[in-house]
């Protein structure tokens, strides 16, 4: 009987890794367009965010192959689960937390349903764009970056929250619309 459930396990994290890759390649032409030039104009030491998320969470990524922690991006990781979602803030969502060494939440990863990562979310200073898009800009301070374009708003929604797209990256700003909240991308 163990050594059917071993095999079934297995057969599982197989079909999940089929599945992530498939989807990861994709999205890799958007990976391959992005410019060598834009990437320069990031400190070395400071994590990329880009179209396909902050290596090695990315996009299709097998979530039960992340790390627990990655020098120079993550100290830890866990997994949250919103018990209540109307008593919670507006953007917690189930999923994958990264931390700092410090506690803080750097970014989140949510499941896209298969086992792989659909969505990460970017909610840390710590974390830019090539283009030195990051989370607290302020609402000038983003409308200035080569090549950030304001998305419209939509008239049937409940409530208007600002948005732009940057490189295939959607950055939303605070319910004030003063400053950057977050920074995310996705594939489902």
């Amino acid at each position: 009987m163990k050594r059917i459930l071993s095999f079934a396990a297995g057969l599982m994290l197989l079909a999940a890794t089929t599945a992530c890759n498939s989807q990861r390649k994709q999205g890799e032409a958007n990976a391959d367009s992005m410019s060598v030039e834009a990437e320069t104009t990031v400190e070395a030491a400071q994590p990329v965010f880009t179209a396909e998320g902050i290596a090695p969470v990315t996009l299709g990524a097998v979530l039960a192959e992340l790390p627990e922690q990655v020098e120079g991006l993550y100290a830890s990781k866990q997994y949250v689960e919103i018990e209540n979602p109307e008593e919670a803030d507006a953007d917690a969502v189930d999923g994958w937390y990264f931390y700092d060494a410090e506690g803080n939440v750097l970014f989140t990863a949510e499941d896209n349903g298969k086992g792989c990562v659909g969505r990460v979310t970017v909610k840390s200073p710590a974390i830019a764009t090539a283009k030195g898009a990051h989370v607290g800009m302020t609402a000038a301070e983003i409308e200035a970056v080569e090549g950030i374009v304001k998305d419209a708003a939509n008239p049937e929604a409940d409530y208007q929250l600002t948005t732009f797209t940057l490189d295939d990256i959607s950055i939303a700003l605070d319910w004030e619309g003063t400053a950057v909240a977050s920074m995310s991308v996705e594939r489902w």
